[in-house]
């Protein structure tokens, strides 16, 4: 298969409440992975190239003249903590998202890698 570049953009852009289609996210001040896929479940979500580049602030929600990159059927949530459930999850049901708190200082230097902090295991509120 082809590796695509999907838009996370459009998950900022897109996921928030509004009249008529709940997703409850809030943008930049943070959100709910299972709403953002909810949002891709029922819409799709675009690839990067039509979308446009992740900006790091919220936008308006672009609807038109989109190439949909990837949808999904169904999703789940796997026991925190738990590297063996992880891994049977990747082999049995593919790709897995993780959440994080962004606010240990050391992650404003953070590049790539595995990230050790010692604060990290004591914050159980998850942001990005």
């Amino acid at each position: 298969g082809e590796l695509l570049n999907l838009a996370e953009q459009q998950l900022l852009d897109c996921t928030w409440s509004t009249p008529g289609v709940y997703h409850g996210n809030n943008g930049c001040l943070g959100g709910w992975t299972w709403k953002a896929f909810s949002w891709v479940k029922k819409f799709g979500i675009a690839t990067t190239k039509s979308y446009g580049h992740y900006r790091g602030q919220e936008g308006f929600c672009k609807t038109s003249n989109l190439t949909v990159g990837a949808r999904i059927t169904s999703y789940r949530r796997v026991k925190r903590f738990n590297p063996i459930a992880l891994k049977k999850a990747l082999s049995y049901h593919g790709p897995a998202t993780i959440s994080i708190n962004a606010n240990p200082k050391s992650l404003k230097f953070y590049s790539d890698g595995i990230m050790s902090d010692k604060h990290c295991s004591k914050l159980r509120w998850k942001n990005h």
